[in-house]
């Protein structure tokens, strides 16, 4: 499909932010989880299965801090006279549409 691009009405700065602290809070709480799980439950091979799924959360979780700018960039909204359009993505574009 190709989709019009909305105008270029970025995003406020302050969501850069906002993924910020959204990605922090999701690191902390996978590790929590992950730490939970591991000493409540049994796990096989526990020794080398715990430290690559930890890797594999921070390596998760440095991957979103990266993408921050690149999710700003390709992030734009539109204000028409009864709704609210928001389009997201490159090769693959989103669009939403919210009516009032």
């Amino acid at each position: 499909m190709n989709y019009q691009l909305l105008t270029q009405k970025k995003c406020l700065a302050e969501l850069k932010k906002a993924w910020f602290i959204s990605d922090i809070v999701e690191a902390i709480i996978s590790l929590i989880v992950v730490g939970t799980v591991g000493n409540i439950f049994p796990i096989p091979y526990k020794e080398w299965v715990m430290p690559i799924v930890l890797i594999a959360i921070v390596a998760f979780f440095v991957g979103s801090l990266v993408l921050i700018p690149y999710r700003y960039h390709f992030h734009r909204y539109q204000i028409d006279g009864d709704a609210i359009s928001f389009q997201r993505g490159v090769f693959f574009r989103k669009n939403r549409l919210c009516a009032a």
